[in-house]
């Protein structure tokens, strides 16, 4: 809660069937809580590793929720985030000879909740008239 009273503003970023490990893509989220979500956004781009990579696409998403509503990503940091067990992918793998073999795929539930951090403008941006650099003109 923000000190005003008013719920403090999140965006949830949730994807199902993230073909990652649930112990894997807990250490990794666990280091980028309370980070600011561009930079988080980058660590996970540019981090070597198979999990970072459906990670950053989790948070990608966050981040164009957000955008729609004009939330640019440096106002934004990692909040709260969950990992759960997801669905088993079952494949079939054809092999000579008429013999096939069944391919299981365990999956992820993720989800990234994103804190507004600077929700509100300065006052010279919201404010013209008031700035300093205005000297008590009428801006119209």
């Amino acid at each position: 809660m923000s000190g005003a009273g008013l719920p403090e503003p999140t965006v949830t970023a949730l994807k199902t069937n993230v073909r990652i490990d649930q112990d894997e893509a807990k250490r990794i989220l666990a280091r980028l809580e309370n980070m600011n979500a561009e930079e988080a956004h980058r660590a996970l781009k540019f981090r070597p590793g198979l999990a970072s990579a459906p990670l950053a696409r989790v948070l990608e998403q966050g981040l164009a929720e957000a955008a729609r509503f004009g939330i640019r990503s440096h106002e934004m940091e990692v909040g709260t985030w969950t990992v759960e067990k997801g669905d088993v992918i079952t494949r079939l793998r054809r092999m000579a000879h008429g013999i096939a073999d069944w391919i299981t795929t365990t999956t992820t539930r993720v989800e990234i909740r994103l804190r507004v951090v600077t929700w509100h403008t300065t006052p010279d941006e919201s404010y013209p008239e008031d700035s300093a650099a205005n000297d008590g003109k009428k801006v119209t």
